[in-house]
């Protein structure tokens, strides 16, 4: 799959992705790859994404939309915050 993440200041991420998990705002979800065609509103959350080497990589985000439509999923998101640490990405949302 591919993750392309889009804020009010352009494309903040496009990258190759095996799953990603999120919340939305009726609970909490994984996508995979053959997952159906999928759209949701998003609360601001911490999301985790795999990437094809299997390491793992979180995103803070506000408000949002997610689409999840054949291999691409697509995030609208107001600001996005990208780290590998989630005790720094933590920290960040804090001082935020």
């Amino acid at each position: 799959m591919i993750l392309k993440v889009y804020s009010p200041i352009g494309i903040v991420m496009e990258k190759e992705i095996q799953k990603i998990d999120f919340e939305a705002l009726n609970g909490y979800y994984t996508l995979l790859p053959k997952h159906v065609d999928f759209v949701t509103a998003m609360p601001p959350n911490i999301v985790k994404y795999q990437t094809p080497d299997d390491k793992i990589h979180y995103m803070a985000c506000n408000h949002g939309i997610l689409v999840k439509q054949g291999d691409t999923v697509s995030m609208s998101v107001q600001k996005a915050i990208l780290n590998d640490s989630l005790a720094t990405l933590t920290n960040a949302i804090q001082t935020e």
